[in-house]
């Protein structure tokens, strides 16, 4: 909803706010907003068996964004972004501690993709096996030799994956979705 339509609203509802009142309340001193909402999703994660989950797009200021939703009965958490993969939503399950980790499960889940082996051997042999950030992510797979979009896309969903199981408790989870590609991780079920 755009703030000058909510506005309008609070105003039928007999709220007296102006409209630079709306803009701060909903744009300044918001981190702890932010902390709030990355907490919920980290205890819903791990307290709970299942998730259901989707997206939906949409435009803001004239580009193509999406909105993911990861919630039961319990929770509801949800997360723009521009993307609408795989990545992004194993990235979003790591909630507030992303990072890409090299461990068994990445390995694991490289190999389901049919990442080559050689590609997979020069990640589990390199001295580094996590890394901060998505550049410091990028630069240590072109330099290793990575050129393939498939096979960064599979490293990087593998990364990802390892991270999101290192940071939350989520290996027997159960993600019910409508089927969409990005949601097939973990144990996935049909909604």
């Amino acid at each position: 909803m755009t703030q000058s339509l909510l506005l309008e609203q609070l105003r039928e509802w007999g709220v007296d706010i102006s409209a630079g009142q709306l803009n701060r309340l909903l744009s300044e001193k918001y981190d702890d907003f932010h902390q709030e909402k990355d907490d919920l999703l980290n205890k819903g994660l791990g307290s709970t068996g299942y998730i259901t989950t989707d997206d939906t797009g949409g435009r803001h200021q004239g580009k193509n964004g999406f909105v993911t939703h990861i919630g039961n009965e319990l929770f509801a958490w949800f997360q723009s972004s521009r993307s609408k993969s795989r990545v992004n939503f194993l990235s979003l399950l790591c909630a507030d501690q992303l990072g890409y980790r090299i461990n068994t499960a990445a390995l694991n889940y490289m190999k389901q993709k049919k990442l080559p082996i050689a590609q997979r051997k020069s990640l589990a042999n390199h001295p580094c096996q996590f890394f901060n950030n998505e550049a410091q992510w990028q630069e240590h797979l072109q330099q290793l030799g990575f050129s393939s979009d498939r096979h960064m896309r599979w490293a990087t969903e593998g990364a990802l994956f390892a991270q999101a199981l290192e940071v939350q408790p989520i290996e027997s989870l159960v993600v019910v979705s409508d089927g969409a590609g990005q949601f097939k991780v973990l144990i996935h079920a049909l909604c």
